[in-house]
């Protein structure tokens, strides 16, 4: 009877695995440069130029094309062109940048061999993809206001008389003040959403819980499939504290990264909710003997901090 039930429960979980996908193989990430320590780390926040770096494609070349997206962009192709793989190790290797584009959201989708007949809207199916932010750059500090310019110009005090020039140049025995204008504002800091919960339902799906960042425009969400690296998901408003993906798999773990939205920039370094879903029993038989043996459904949620 128990290699019965063991047998029963190897099947029931058989059935929830999902088939490897064919001729899906490859990775691809974004850097600053053109290496990063360790080689294959990804890097989702780019400044200025930035590389696209492929590890064990599928093919020696294909399309390599960028869209702009939400929740800046509106999924509008902004770049297209090619990859070549190198001689470099492992096989099927390849190294291209750099590339520049202006601040904002992007996903860059590499393919192995020829991209769609239609590149305008993204197509994902065959194609490895990275979602990534290329940083604004700051912005100059504006020039201090208030110093005289134009003729000269005499003025007494109680020590002296001085001259000023409109370039500033000064002469005399007598004292002069110099006022400045106000110096640049303080960046606002950006915060990081609080009170993450993560929580597996029933039906597979799993439902977020949180505390939107004060004075943020919104709350971007991030998924990421196992050790996978993170992807955009979607971007709630500003006063939403909930979300329910049902884009998920029963049985599978998941990790959420939850960001605040200030513009078209947002925070860094937030908390990271990992949960693992509740299995669906394909059969009244399965679910019974897990229920028996109390192995049918369990929760695992933990917090840690993102890399």
């Amino acid at each position: 009877m128990s290699t019965l039930i063991l047998a029963a429960m190897a099947l029931s979980f058989a059935a929830m695995m999902p088939a490897t996908a064919q001729g899906n193989s490859g990775t691809i990430k974004v850097h600053d440069g053109p290496s990063a320590q360790p080689d294959e780390r990804n890097e989702p926040h780019v400044e200025g130029d930035f590389f696209v770096e492929g590890f064990n494609m599928a093919a020696d070349g294909g399309d390599l094309l960028f869209y702009d997206w939400p929740p800046t962009g509106t999924m509008e192709l902004v770049l297209a062109t090619t990859w070549e793989a190198d001689d470099g190790e492992p096989e099927f290797h390849f190294l291209e940048g750099p590339f520049n584009l202006p601040c904002g959201h992007y996903r860059v989708f590499a393919y192995n061999g020829d991209g769609p007949d239609d590149p305008s809207e993204p197509q994902p199916g065959g194609a490895k993809k990275k979602t990534f932010w290329v940083e604004c750059d700051e912005e100059p500090e504006p020039e201090p206001t208030g110093t005289s310019t134009g003729t000269a110009t005499t003025s007494t005090s109680e020590t002296g008389t001085s001259t000023e020039t409109g370039t500033g140049t000064e002469t005399g025995t007598g004292t002069t003040t110099t006022t400045t204008g106000p110096g640049p504002e303080p960046e606002p800091e950006m915060e990081c959403p609080t009170d993450i919960d993560a929580i597996a339902n029933p039906d597979g799906s799993v439902t977020l819980s949180f505390t939107p960042a004060a004075g943020s425009d919104g709350t971007n969400i991030y998924r990421a499939d196992g050790d996978g690296d993170f992807e955009y998901l979607t971007t709630v408003g500003p006063e939403v504290d909930m979300y329910t993906d049902t884009t998920t798999e029963a049985g599978l773990a998941y990790s959420y990264s939850l960001t605040g939205l200030y513009g078209n920039e947002e925070s860094e370094a937030c908390e990271v909710s990992e949960v693992t879903a509740i299995p669906v029993f394909s059969t009244a038989l399965a679910l019974g003997l897990a229920t028996l043996l109390g192995a049918g459904a369990y929760i695992a949620s933990v917090m840690r901090r993102k890399v």
